[in-house]
């Protein structure tokens, strides 16, 4: 198996990067340091680290390669591919389960992941824009989206019951799974959340293979980020 690393495990308890407040690291608290200590015992699973340092597995790895036996990924990740592969004549068996996820949060998913459709508000043709969200937003509309392999925007058992119909490799997967748990409210984004997230991949393989522990991860990875945020203040000013 192979887990999803840091930002990935955190989104499992929906932990923001950066206190909403000061705008400074959010890393030392016992959630977080929760995360620090999951990932440190997965990496230490014989075997997970390959002899070539590889540490952090992909889809690749999954579909192509083929040697990882479980990877937890977004769906809108994995499907599209691996109906390319199917298409290239690549079959290999595989099926789709609930996400992991801790003891204390059982029947519950990671954070939603969303991908929008917005009007922009210098528009010259907003109510063409919003004719355009309604046809998406219509029955028939997420019912085309879901028998594609997304999950719909609006909730409606029937469409759920539709998904990705239309899809040939998911014939006989096990799609209703997709639809187990109740996903977690997005934790809070602040506006340098993307300029300091690189921060959390070498924190992560600090972890893995360059023998850190996880106190010492973690003052690493905040002394890194706090700094940044330093720079980032100082060319884009103080953002909330």
């Amino acid at each position: 198996m192979t887990g999803d690393n840091l930002t990935g495990l955190a989104k499992s308890l929906a932990l923001p990067y950066l206190d909403r407040e000061t705008g400074n690291a959010a890393l030392d608290t016992p959630e977080w340091r929760r995360i620090f200590e999951l990932q440190k015992k997965i990496y230490e699973i014989p075997g997970y680290i390959a002899q070539d340092k590889v540490w952090a597995w992909t889809r690749d790895h999954f579909m192509k390669d083929q040697t990882i036996a479980m990877r937890a990924a977004w769906l809108a990740n994995m499907v599209g591919p691996l109906e390319e592969l199917r298409q290239q004549g690549v079959d290999f068996n595989w099926d789709i389960v609930p996400v992991p996820n801790f003891d204390d949060q059982l029947g519950k998913t990671r954070e939603a992941q969303i991908h929008s459709v917005s009007i922009n508000s210098q528009s010259k043709h907003k109510d063409e824009a919003f004719q355009v969200l309604e046809e998406l937003l219509s029955d028939e509309g997420q019912r085309i989206i879901a028998r594609n392999g997304r999950v719909p925007a609006i909730v409606n058992p029937g469409l759920e019951k539709e998904y990705g119909l239309d899809i040939p490799v998911l014939e006989g997967k096990s799609v209703q799974n997709v639809f187990i748990g109740q996903p977690l409210q997005e934790h809070y984004a602040h506006p340098y959340e993307s300029e300091i997230s690189v921060r959390l991949t070498e924190a992560a393989e600090d972890l893995a293979i360059n023998g850190l522990d996880v106190n010492s991860a973690i003052r690493k990875a905040e002394e890194a980020i706090n700094k940044d945020v330093g720079t980032l203040r100082t060319t884009l000013g103080d953002l909330k």
